[in-house]
């Protein structure tokens, strides 16, 4: 009788150990090396006078300061994984009014996406996560970019 309550004991430890190593914070420095070619889009989208509109703008050509500039502020910015990681495939909904779009290369093949919305949702690598301060990630990047 006395195995039942040592099991679930072990059971819930067990659960909420697994919980708190899920749900820890990761880090977007691992996303990306000195040696990949990095590629970027910005969108803004909203309504100006009455008028839908979405812009974007296309940052083709990073430079080796602003490349390390980047990676020392994707380190900066932790994201979590949410309820829903485990089956998402990257598409989301209710994204705010920035979107940024980070393309990863290694030689000539895409090596991996990070998609960063200012509402905090955010996709890696085709999985979906949440972030703080996203919309102040957006424009930090694009203060880099400038």
């Amino acid at each position: 009788m006395k195995k039942k309550p040592a099991f679930l004991a072990v059971f819930v430890t067990a659960a909420f150990i697994g919980m708190l190593v899920f749900f820890k914070p990761l880090s977007l420095s691992g996303t990306a090396g000195e040696k990949n070619q990095i590629q970027m889009v910005l969108s803004e989208q909203g309504v100006r006078n009455g008028v839908a509109y979405m812009d974007s703008v296309d940052y083709p050509t990073i430079t080796a300061e602003q490349k390390s500039a980047i990676f020392d502020l994707l380190g900066k910015y932790p994201y979590k994984r949410t309820f829903g990681t485990l089956f998402s495939d990257g598409s989301m909904s209710e994204l705010g009014d920035k979107t940024l779009f980070i393309y990863v290369y290694d030689d000539n093949s895409l090596a991996g996406s990070i998609f960063v919305s200012s509402s905090g949702k955010i996709a890696v690598n085709e999985k979906n996560y949440r972030m703080k301060n996203a919309a102040q990630f957006i424009e930090q990047i694009i203060e880099i970019v400038k």
